[in-house]
Parts: C-alpha cells; structure tokens; sequence
C-alpha cells in the first residue's frame, strides 16, 4: 500500500497483536484466510447495501417506500452486524486510534515499539457496522505524557476493506464538518 490518503481524527477501538520479529508480511491470500468470519459477513453486507442503494436510485420515485422499507431492514441487519463483530474485541488487546484513514493510523499504548515492527490490527468501525482486519508496518513511536503515540501504515489490506475506510474517513470528516458548522452558527447566534 503505497497510496496516501487523509487521516481524520477520530476515536476508534482496535485491537493490535504485535507480531514477533522478522515476521514476513503476509500476501493477500494468508490475509484473507486469517480474516474472522464476521468481518467476512460484514463486508458483504457492506457491499450488498451500497448495491441495493444504486439499483433504487435508477427507479426514481416509485422507489421511495421501498427505499423505506430496505433502510429498516438494513438497520435491524446493521445492529446485528454490530453485535457480532463486538464479540470479535479482545479486551486485553484493546488500543484506541487518535486518527486513522485508508492508508495509515495512529494509536495510544502502554508500550513502545520500533519502527518496522509488524502488528496485526483489527479496527471496529461502529458507525458503519463493519470491521476491518489487516496488517500494518509501526512507522513512528511518540512518547505522550504516560503512553506512547504509534503511527502504522497499511502493507496487508484487502481491497473492499480500504474502500470502507475510504468511505469511514469521509464519514467522519463529514460529521466533524458538520460539527464544526454548528459550532460557527451557535458562537455566531
């Protein structure tokens, strides 16, 4: 993964495995063979939603209850997806991200690591009932305060799961956007 995108600061669980030295990153195939079934099942319905919304669009206004009905249903999957996926959450290898988008993140941890260093992440993306498993290479280590500040960028990344966290970043820069507007209007009202 060579692409730079923009991060977002933004709050999200991950878990990270460090992974022992001179660990050869994984091609795409080991990737996938590792990847938890419910992060299989999540993208899927990920990507079967973004389908759907396309089709209703060519329909025009004849499609509206449908829409309505579709958006319910989605909603109902989209709790269950979530729940599925928080079962996949080690507490004991639980970080937080300071910001994060499609090609690089940074996280908050107790220890330190050296850049290089392979881990394997897992990032639970709540507001989109999805999850993402990958592999990503320590690019930095800050200290901040009490914990230590760690860059990672991306090496092993399907691709529908880098379109996710492309849409996830714009989502959330959309949000904090937002915010901020709000923010403006209500210090200017």
């Amino acid at each position: 993964m060579t692409d730079q995108y923009f991060s977002v600061p933004y709050r999200l669980p991950i878990n990270v495995i460090v992974m022992p030295e001179a660990t050869p990153i994984p091609d795409q195939q080991q990737l996938i063979d590792e990847i938890p079934e419910p992060f299989r099942l999540a993208s899927e319905v990920s990507t079967l939603d973004q389908g759907t919304v396309r089709a209703l669009r060519n329909m025009g206004d004849v499609a509206d209850e449908i829409s309505n009905f579709l958006e319910l249903q989605a909603r109902k999957i989209n709790v269950i997806m979530g729940y599925l996926l928080s079962m996949q959450d080690d507490p004991d290898l639980r970080h937080h991200t300071v910001s994060f988008g499609a090609s690089e993140f940074c996280y908050t941890s107790a220890q330190p690591l050296v850049a290089g260093r392979l881990i394997q992440v897992k990032i639970f993306l709540h507001d989109e009932a999805a999850a993402v498993f990958a592999y990503a290479e320590v690019i930095s280590c800050d200290q901040d305060a009490d914990s230590h500040l760690i860059g990672a960028k991306f090496v092993t990344l399907r691709e529908e799961d880098h379109e996710m966290l492309i849409r996830a970043t714009l989502h959330v820069q959309s949000k904090l956007l937002k915010q901020r507007a709000e923010q403006r209007k209500g210090d200017n009202g």
